[in-house]
């Protein structure tokens, strides 16, 4: 492993986290664009965006130091790094999604020894031409791996999306839900600075970009499985006894997926431990809880600029930031972006506690809870 003044540091700056405090603290900036985040006790692990074409495509920040990870060549050799998840037990998912030289596949490491659990390839059955694999949630415990297959590789073609539920055990990936409602990118285009998010294609023309199913989350039990998209208006989720039921039709698995919250447009969504919903509002630079409730945002910073994705670890929520929307891609074929690009840190709020409501005439007492405001 290479180490702090290495030859890739010059790229990189980094500074530690500091004490606790509310609001945001930085962590690192990079010269390069985060994409994925994991974290692992103190330890945060970076896949850097494939948008930018990077050398090296994992990176660890760890005590004020930034290096490739598991090594330099090994941190090379990957293709397309589209997603990472922890396990809760030292391990760490990296989701490859191909670049054309090799089919899709998740790698299993494990951080404590540094070595492989195994490598999983995803059958190609389960794949469609203009597949993109987004986002990844990990179940180990019962041997599970659920994949968010976005689609529109070409950021506008065809959109099939869909989940893949790949066993640990037999090898084998199924695809189900492709082109349900849930994982369908709404029509109303994200608009940020009075301007939508827009593509610009090879013949000239422009087109706003929609995107669907690209988060994925679990329930501290592995007994929902929460979905999100860029342009999707709400927070969906599924049982996962129901994802692999194999005696449920397409027709009747359909009718198992929920409508949970209503959300903002964002790209990242998280379940952290208490089973609360964070998902990133980029329209606004703000982070919000979703709940049947309502949208709760509970801090918004000009920082925020394109929240990108989100990890949770020892009471941290970590945020990288990657003002992606003004990549060539989504930003009419004209990069305007500027960086370093951070990654903050914050401490999450306490759930709200229950009081009392106004007690009227005859009321029994009825607990209500406090100190939250709906946004939408």
């Amino acid at each position: 492993m290479l180490g702090p003044t290495s030859v890739l540091f010059w790229a990189l700056t980094a500074t530690p986290a500091g004490s606790a405090a509310p609001g945001l603290e930085p962590v690192v900036a990079l010269a390069e664009r985060p994409g994925a985040l994991a974290a692992i006790g103190s330890r945060l692990f970076v896949a850097v965006h494939p948008l930018g074409n990077p050398e090296v495509k994992l990176l660890e920040v760890r005590s004020g130091s930034v290096e490739p990870y598991p090594s330099g060549v090994l941190s090379r050799s990957f293709g397309t790094l589209t997603a990472l998840a922890a396990d809760g037990e030292g391990g760490l998912w990296i989701l490859d999604a191909g670049d054309g030289r090799k089919r899709p596949e998740v790698l299993a490491w494990n951080t404590v020894v540094e070595r492989s659990l195994g490598l999983y390839r995803l059958s190609a059955t389960a794949l469609r031409p203009n597949s993109y694999l987004a986002a990844l949630a990990v179940d180990p415990g019962r041997g599970l791996l659920y994949i968010a297959d976005r689609s529109r590789a070409d950021w506008v073609g065809d959109s099939h999306p869909a989940i893949l539920v790949h066993s640990l055990r037999t090898g084998f990936t199924r695809r189900v839900l492709e082109d349900h409602p849930a994982l369908e990118p709404d029509a109303v285009p994200v608009v940020i600075g009075k301007r939508a998010l827009a593509h610009h294609n090879v013949d000239g023309t422009l087109e706003k970009v929609r995107l669907g199913v690209n988060q994925l989350g679990l329930d501290p039990s592995g007994t929902w499985l929460y979905l999100g998209g860029l342009n999707c208006a709400a927070v969906w989720r599924v049982r996962t006894a129901d994802l692999v039921d194999l005696s449920l039709s397409t027709a009747q698995l359909a009718t198992r997926v929920e409508s949970f919250a209503e959300r903002p447009a964002g790209n990242a969504l998280l379940v952290e431990p208490g089973g609360r919903v964070v998902v990133t509002d980029v329209e606004q630079r703000a982070l919000a809880f979703a709940s049947p409730g309502g949208t709760v945002r509970w801090l918004t910073d000009p920082r925020l600029n394109w929240a990108d994705a989100l990890a949770f670890a020892e009471g941290w929520l970590y945020v990288g930031v990657n003002q992606l929307y003004l990549h060539p891609a989504l930003n009419r074929g004209t990069e305007e972006s500027r960086g370093p690009y951070p990654i903050y840190r914050v401490a999450l709020p306490p759930p709200a506690s229950p009081r009392p409501s106004p007690r009227a005439a005859g009321d029994a007492g009825v607990q209500t809870a406090g100190g939250t405001t709906t946004d939408r």
